[in-house]
């Protein structure tokens, strides 16, 4: 049998973050709370869009053109999804 989700585990950890926390209850700190069981659900925050940096880094890790670069990157972003 199956378990939770990678997306369902993450939905678990944020609420469960959320029900933990303490002092007054601030956007921000909810904020917080939620990017930090993100990235210990080993996801990561990225833009849509890459930026010329990370375009830069796909043509020299990858050896392509900068718009096959950002293709790439558009495309892997739009699996995720």
């Amino acid at each position: 049998m199956k378990g939770p989700s990678p997306r369902d585990r993450l939905i678990a950890r944020i609420a469960e973050d959320l029900e933990n926390r303490s002092g007054p209850s601030e956007a921000l700190t909810d904020a917080l709370l939620v990017i930090s069981a993100i990235t210990r659900s080993c996801f990561a925050i990225v833009p849509q869009e890459p930026n010329a940096a990370m375009v830069a880094a796909g043509v020299l890790a990858g050896g392509v053109s900068p718009d096959q670069a950002r293709r790439t990157y558009t495309a892997m972003i739009g699996a995720a999804e």
